[in-house]
């Protein structure tokens, strides 16, 4: 080992010391190696600090004003010659460091001695000083992270999925909450979300950065009568695609934080208690394909920023308490397959560009305050299999909307004011299955092509001024 001091600008004085063996680096490391972050201004730690660098002839890292008010810090550089392996250190020595020892007397190791003396410090180590070193090391030793450390920030997740748990009273069945939830039947592609073997449940997907992080995407308590509102935290889990709380006992507003959800594509949080008014920021979860707020007891108006969902395919609010008009603006939804809007305080016309959702194959439109007349543009919705409006009031309607809809196998229209005749043939219906067009206007006979339908089970044609006779035979199918 040879030792000399050199000049530099920076650190004063400067020695390098060049150690042939890198087990004799090692040794003296291991004793007396810490880290440290250049940037923190903290006052010059009482030892020598040695500061790991990949990079050749480089001094130490980080700010030169800084790393001049840090006297004592040491830089590590590895470096191998062509011939024998080296380790090239550059220290300098603080004003106010210890006297160093005078003698190496009873070591084996002359080197590891000669480079202790020409840093100022003890050797060999005392006990004090080991102790001080394992503690170092061990903090400093950096643990194997865990799958889902890698994957994702195991500590937020969990702490979320604890506060959600534990304010709804759940336990934890199907994961270690308290670890690694994505794991298990959380990340096995054979189990399905909608097994009811698995609720309250989780899904993750571990695809993102390259396989490295996981995220959880799914989650689902349904029908387990949890009680009380929704926590914020679950707010925070903005990955979700899938959120099923249908069918519990939740009270409160839903919150606006719920626009946070942007990647959603399937939410239901139907059949509960929630009340206040539909937060507009719904609006912002422009990926939905289904969205159900069913059997709530909500108050106020549909919010116009519903239009924006413009993927919308499934869209459930029958008995959730809103009311007022339909907004214009859900003109622009005309993804929908199918609308289940019965039983609210809906008022107005019905508004035609509903004949514009041409691939809607179930309307629901039952119960409401609406007034005028069915609009003809229904016609337009020759893909319906199941159709039901009624409790329509004022004005007059007609059945020439329905004569394109051959694909109906429920066809409801109870209480709209119809005045017309039936159609003199039904015989393009072969689908139909219940047909019910009671408590209308109705006027002139039954056509015979009715009861030879051999789907039909269902008839109500109650309450109308229709007259002739009934035939003789009618389809086995009909049970009333």
């Amino acid at each position: 080992m040879a030792v000399r001091a050199i000049a530099h600008p920076i650190l004063q004085p400067v020695h390098q010391i060049t150690i042939s063996s890198f087990e004799t680096a090692k040794e003296f490391e291991k004793h007396y190696t810490s880290y440290r972050d250049l940037r923190r201004p903290d006052p010059a730690p009482p030892r020598r600090w040695l500061r790991r660098s990949s990079s050749l002839p480089h001094l130490p890292q980080g700010d030169p004003d800084r790393l001049a008010s840090h006297g004592d810090i040491t830089h590590l550089h590895s470096h191998k010659s062509s011939s024998t392996p080296s380790l090239l250190l550059l220290f300098s020595i603080p004003a106010r460091s210890l006297p160093p020892p005078t003698s190496c007397i009873g070591l084996d190791a002359l080197t590891l001695c000669s480079l202790a003396l020409s840093l100022g410090i003890a050797w060999p180590p005392s006990v004090q000083d080991r102790r001080e070193a394992r503690l170092r090391r061990r903090r400093g030793r950096r643990r194997t992270p865990s799958r889902w450390e890698v994957r994702g920030g195991v500590k937020k997740k969990v702490a979320i999925l604890n506060s959600i748990w534990s304010t709804w009273g759940l336990t934890y069945q199907t994961w270690n909450i308290s670890g690694e939830p994505c794991r298990g039947a959380t990340i096995d592609d054979s189990i399905s979300f909608d097994d009811n073997s698995y609720n309250p449940f989780i899904k993750c997907d571990c695809s993102f950065n390259n396989s490295t992080t996981c995220h959880i995407t799914q989650l689902k308590v349904y029908a387990l009568s949890v009680a009380g509102p929704i926590p914020d935290e679950l707010w925070n889990l903005t990955y979700l695609f899938n959120l099923n709380l249908a069918q519990n006992l939740l009270t409160g507003s839903l919150s606006p934080s719920i626009g946070n959800l942007t990647r959603m594509q399937y939410l239901s949080v139907g059949i509960n208690a929630l009340s206040g008014e539909l937060p507009p920021q719904l609006g912002l979860l422009t990926e939905l394909l289904s969205l159900s707020f069913s059997t709530n007891n909500f108050n106020g108006s549909l919010p116009s920023e519903l239009g924006n969902l413009s993927k919308l395919q499934q869209l459930y609010f029958d008995s959730s308490g809103v009311s007022g008009e339909i907004p214009s603006t859900f003109s622009k939804l005309k993804n929908l397959h199918t609308v289940w809007a019965s039983d609210n305080n809906l008022i107005g016309s019905i508004p035609e560009f509903i004949g514009d959702w041409s691939q809607l194959t179930q309307l629901f439109l039952q119960g409401n305050s609406f007034e005028g007349s069915i609009p003809s543009t229904f016609s337009n919705l020759s893909a319906l299999i199941d159709l039901r409006i009624s409790d329509v009031s004022n004005v007059n309607s007609s059945l020439e909307f329905i004569r394109n809809m051959k694909n109906l196998s429920i066809l409801v229209l109870r209480n709209n004011n119809v005045s017309d005749s039936l159609p003199s043939d039904f015989s393009g219906y072969q689908s139909l299955s219940q047909l019910d067009l009671s408590f209308n206007k109705l006027t002139g006979q039954i056509p015979d092509s009715l009861f030879n339908l051999s789907s039909l089970t269902y008839l109500f044609l109650g309450n109308n001024s229709l007259n002739g006779t009934l035939p003789e035979q009618k389809s086995a199918s009909l049970l009333n």
